[in-house]
């Protein structure tokens, strides 16, 4: 089912799109999306953490650590089709890269809107598109502890719609 659409709006400035390698503070995020004023009284989220027992692979976070830039432009498009699909207050989508321990949050999600369904949907859509697409995209292409550093990050500019000459050039870079 596809959602009456909200408009043919970017990533707005008030969105909070991050890719860190600091701890995730859930409250810090769901008060900036809740926030007074900003239209939106329904708040969904979607949390993940760590759990290093069921993964045979790096974590997302880790194979991409040294690509943050690749990771945030790939979530302010998911922002940006998010708003075209839904009628959404705030969106904070915030990706934990590098070492994290086991327990601790990796990604957290936070849509508001006027109608929870929208919040819910957006939330949703987001989490699709992060942990199947893009982590997925990545995950095979990582051996052991190491991953393979070009094709993770061919993987991530794909996800991003970065060109694919412009990918391998800063391939070779890093």
């Amino acid at each position: 089912q596809e959602p009456a659409g909200g408009g043919d709006t970017p990533a707005r400035p008030m969105d909070i799109i991050e890719a860190t390698e600091n701890a995730l503070d859930l409250n810090r995020y769901m008060a900036s999306v809740r926030s007074c004023g900003s239209g939106g009284a329904e708040l969904a989220s979607l949390t993940s953490s760590v759990d290093k027992t069921q993964s045979g692979y790096p974590l997302l976070g880790e194979s991409l650590a040294a690509h943050g830039a690749f990771v945030e432009e790939a979530l302010r498009r998911i922002s940006a089709t998010i708003r075209q699909k839904w009628k959404v207050a705030r969106i904070a989508l915030v990706v934990r890269l590098g070492v994290v321990e086991d327990r601790e949050l990796s990604l957290i999600i936070a849509v508001s809107a006027n109608r929870w369904r929208d919040a819910i949907d957006a939330a949703q859509y987001a989490s699709i598109e992060i942990k199947d697409k893009l982590a997925a995209s990545i995950a095979p292409q990582c051996l052991g502890k190491e991953p393979k550093a070009a094709a993770a990050l061919a993987a991530v500019a794909a996800a991003a719609a970065v060109a694919a000459a412009e990918a391998a050039a800063a391939a070779a870079a890093a």
